[in-house]
């Protein structure tokens, strides 16, 4: 053969195996997952990691999990100048230019605002045009905008310079600009295409090709060609000899000649273009061979492409393309995220399943796949798409005796059995493609009735799960049935059988209702395993629903209801793991153990597969393609070639399970929103913050606002099932808190301080995001209050020290007066109970009131009644009178006054030896020992007992 005959078929090869992987493996974004509408014009992706989706009505942000939608807002000059978006282009560090049905707009990520250019009549400078249909940068920063009327330059200075390259001016629709190196563009416009220089802000012609018929699609450009897409399909054009070329669509089997009208184009990989048509969905196209292939919509394929026509393509740097249609939203394919085959029933194509409820799978040795359902056995040819059905016929003995198949087996010698509900065994006969049924075996005559398992064992062995286990030889047609009932001394723990395995040594492991049994076919005898509520080590639970065998020879046991066990044969025991450890559920249907050791199972809850030497679990569900969440017992596989199988209530999925690795590219991890939890700031908490959240390094907060809610995403768009998500607040704690796949996170009465809130995956596969809190205190602990505290004491402690110095002055000045009475007091010790009055030298106006007030605390010396009311009536005083007057002559007020003279006496009496501490106190009416000596003590220094005059 010769090579150039290679290259092309390897590339065909190619190409259709990109088709074929692609075909069911689109995941749809529509208007029920928040996109603002269904028909997608535009599409890019940011350097911050976010995807742009331009749609009819609304111009859209996504994050992977949800959307932000941008409109136009009547009222709002910083919202878009219409919601119907042409096309996109990223400036700056997330700045876009949004081309629209109404002109031109700059959004700034970081006020989430945009700036308005229009189209004035009476502005020379202004847009040519509102209607913008393309945009291009330019490698100095610089903005060309095409519009339904001219090309523009823009000058942020100068405005806007146009160029027409069509007379009249008014005749020329710029459809697609595409740069070529610095300064010059290609420029196809309604007819014409042409390559132009910029130079100074203006446009110079360099070369001009002629078109005869108009063009509404884009362009791309390669190292040799310019490939245009166009109303009449792909043109291409060669810039040395200016030779364009229209290109038939073609496949590997038929040619498309319906296909004509190109709406979007892009560069892909391995010399692909990838061609988004106008009514014949997304085709791909190898520059190198100029084959094509198609990839359509098929309205019987869920997880295909949902719409014929392609409006908008576009590929990330992660290999991810994204597709927009008109009319079904945003189609992805992720070439790195493998999926799950689904095979499932489709009404009106009898080429598959013929009922959706799969309880058995078998892959035979020549490749074919046999399938039991709730509606006949199904015999699938997976390449040809032929699927063949075999039903019950009641008028034909040699039909399969039911149409419910809960069990398939293939023997040592190639022979298809199947077992199915309530009527018996079937062999399958390939000559005739006939059935033989068994409702009983021979030299039986008990009925098999149920065979939910079957087992081809050594010596033309066929073991049958039924109402008890039954053995069949199906070379000498010898059968023996083993019971529940002691048959010399090997019971069975029920007979009820589920699930039949062969292990590595031969043994045959037994799962019923009420337990495990392994059985030693040579010899007979069985060992037993039940669960013991009162042993952590022993199994879960006694409904056995599947058995596998790891590399190590430990075991794996399903069970209905008690999760998966891990069962170490030389000990007997068993490690459980459930919904408590790992699991989702704990009803576990199927168990496969691949080639890296990892434990494949389902349950209720999709599929889960533990890594052994990771210790993790990983599940999946219905948005990665698997049939449903439900799976059926009985209904698993695995083929020679290492492919698994897994049956439920919606078809069967195939797959290689080592093509699910772990994930291992980091991604950017961003804060999307912030809100204020407090009752009063509430309301402020949507435009609380002046720099959107992605974008900000910093909050400040008041004390009060000390409740928040941060939202946050994992910019990778790969599959986040199992993505687990943990933060950690430095300045409260170092620990990290989990999340688990939740992403937001509930901040709640912080007090006032500095913070660091830091977010990431639990496997460190993201980029930490990081926002620092700053909480100032409230007014009265902060620095300022502090500063007007300490300035407030001074002027207080001034006033204090004023005030208690002239207390002290006029205190003084009583106690020199009280001098002269201690001193008289001290010459008349013939009579120690007596207080004689003498002349003091007060102000005149003031000797009689303090004369009296003398004698009259001294004639109730011993009173320890005698108050401040008493003192008053004897003084024909108020209260308020004597406390004014006292005060103001001595310095005292009445009850420190009276306190005084009854201390003075005291002195005096315990200076003359009269009496104990305690008769002392008593005779100058102190009742309390104890307040005598703390005051006697604060008045002289020293207590009672140590004063000496």
């Amino acid at each position: 053969m010769k090579k150039g005959s290679i290259i092309l078929l390897f590339f065909l090869a190619f190409q259709w195996a990109i088709a074929q992987n692609m075909s069911s493996r689109f995941e749809h974004l529509t208007m029920e997952d928040g996109l603002s509408q269904s028909s997608v014009t535009c599409i890019i992706k940011d350097s911050q990691g976010f995807m742009w989706f331009g749609t009819e009505d609304g111009l859209n942000r996504y994050d992977g999990t949800s959307f932000t939608v941008y409109r136009h807002l009547p009222k709002d000059s910083t919202s878009l100048s219409s919601s119907y978006i042409n096309t996109l282009v990223e400036h700056e560090d997330g700045f876009l230019w949004v081309g629209t049905k109404n002109g031109l707009n700059y959004f700034n990520p970081y006020t989430e605002t945009f700036t308005r250019y229009l189209h004035h009549p009476n502005d020379i400078h202004s847009l040519s045009n509102n209607s913008v249909i393309a945009l291009s940068i330019n490698t100095d920063g610089s903005l060309l905008v095409g519009t339904m009327n001219g090309l523009n330059f823009f000058d942020r200075d100068g405005g806007f310079k146009k160029y027409y390259p069509e007379e009249p001016k008014g005749n020329s629709v710029i459809w697609s600009i595409v740069a070529e190196g610095k300064n010059h563009f290609w420029v196809l416009s309604s007819k014409s295409l042409e390559k132009v220089k910029l130079e100074d802000g203006l446009f110079v012609p360099v070369l001009k090709k002629p078109l005869n018929n108009p063009f509404w699609a884009n362009m791309v450009l390669d190292s040799s060609a310019l490939w245009i897409g166009s109303g009449r399909g792909l043109l291409k054009y060669n810039p040395q000899t200016s030779e364009l070329h229209p290109t038939t669509f073609y496949d590997k089997n038929s040619t498309l000649p319906s296909v004509s009208g190109v709406l979007s184009l892009i560069n892909g990989t391995k010399n692909t273009l990838y061609i988004g048509t106008r009514n014949k969905g997304l085709v791909l196209f190898d520059r190198l061979d100029h084959s094509f292939k198609a990839l359509p919509h098929n309205p019987y394929n869920a997880t295909g492409l949902n719409s014929s026509s392609i409006r908008s393509v576009y590929q990330d740097a992660e290999g991810i393309l994204w597709i927009g249609t008109y009319g079904g939203g945003v189609n992805k394919y992720d070439p790195r995220q493998p999926r799950f085959n689904h095979y499932k029933h489709i009404l009106g194509n009898n080429n598959t399943l013929s009922e959706n409820t799969v309880r058995s799978i078998l892959l035979d040795k020549k490749n074919r796949l046999w399938v039991g359902t709730h509606g006949g056995l199904n015999l699938m040819n997976r390449e040809a798409e032929e699927v063949t059905l075999f039903t019950h016929d009641s008028k034909d003995e040699l039909s399969i005796s039911s149409n419910t198949v809960r069990s398939i087996c293939e023997d040592p010698a190639g022979i298809i059995w199947a077992g199915t509900w309530l009527n018996g065994l079937n062999k399958y006969d390939e000559k005739t493609k006939k059935f033989e049924s068994f409702y009983r075996l021979p030299g039986q005559t008990d009925s098999i009735n149920q065979v939910r398992a079957l087992a081809a064992g050594p010596d033309h062995n066929l073991w049958i799960g039924s109402y008890g286990l039954w053995r069949f030889n199906t070379a000498t047609k010898v059968s023996k049935k083993f019971l529940f009932e002691f048959d010399n001394g090997r019971p069975l723990l029920a007979n009820s059988i589920n699930i039949l395995f062969f292990d590595k040594k031969g043994l045959l492991w037994i799962g019923t209702k009420d337990g495990l049994n392994c059985m030693d076919t040579a010899t007979g005898i069985i060992k037993r395993y039940l669960p013991d509520p009162e042993d952590p080590k022993g199994l879960s639970h006694k409904y056995i629903t599947s058995i596998a065998e790891d590399k190590k020879g430990r075991f794996w046991i399903g069970t209905y209801g008690g999760g998966l066990n891990q069962m170490d044969v030389t000990t007997g025991t068993f490690k459980h793991y459930n919904t408590q450890n790992g699991l989702l559920n704990d009803v576990i249907y199927g168990v496969l153990v691949d080639d890296t050791d990892r434990i494949w199972f389902t349950s209720n809850a999709g599929l889960g597969v533990f890594d052994q030497a990771s210790k993790k679990f990983r599940h999946f569900d219905v948005h990665q393609g698997l049939q449903d969440n439900e799976f059926n017992a009985g209904a698993y596989f695995e083929s020679v070639a290492g492919e698994f199988f897994f049956g439920g209530i919606n078809g069967f999925n195939a797959f290689d399970p080592l093509a699910f690795g772990q994930r291992t590219k980091s991604a950017p991890m961003v804060f999307t929103e912030f809100q204020l939890l407090d009752e009063e700031s509430n309301h402020m908490a949507p435009n609380f913050l002046e720099t959107h959240i992605s974008r900000i390094d910093t909050i400040q907060l008041r004390h009060d606002q000390n409740n928040m809610t941060f939202s946050f995403a994992e910019l990778s768009y790969a599959d986040l099932t199992n993505s687990q998500y943990e933060y950690q607040l430095i300045g409260l704690s170092e620990d990290w808190n989990p999340l688990g796949k939740e992403q937001k996170i509930t901040l709640g009465n912080l007090a006032s301080g500095n913070y660091v809130l830091n977010v990431k995956t639990t496997d460190d596969l993201t980029k930490k995001a990081s926002v620092a809190l700053i909480i100032s205190p409230p007014f009265w602990k902060s620095t300022t209050a502090y500063g007007i505290y300490l300035v407030a004491v001074g002027v207080l402690g001034l006033f204090l020290y004023r005030h208690f110095t002239h207390l002290r002055q006029t205190r003084q000045q009583f106690e020199s007066k009280i001098h002269v009475l201690q001193t008289d007091l001290a010459k008349n010790q013939n009579n120690p109970n007596t207080l004689p009055i003498k002349r003091l030298k007060f102000p005149a106006e003031h000797q009689r009131i303090i004369q009296r007030a003398l004698q009259i605390v001294e004639e109730h010396l011993s009173d320890s009644s005698f108050d401040i009311s008493s003192f008053a009536a004897n003084m024909n005083m108020s209260r308020s009178q004597l406390y004014r007057k006292l005060t103001a002559y001595t310095g005292c007020s009445p009850t420190k006054f009276i306190r005084l003279i009854r201390l003075k006496k005291a002195a005096q009496l315990l200076n003359l030896g009269v009496g104990s501490v305690a008769e002392v106190a008593f005779k100058v009416g102190f009742e309390n020992v104890g307040y005598f000596s703390k005051c006697f003590n604060e008045t002289f220094g020293v207590p009672p007992s140590q004063y000496k005059s």
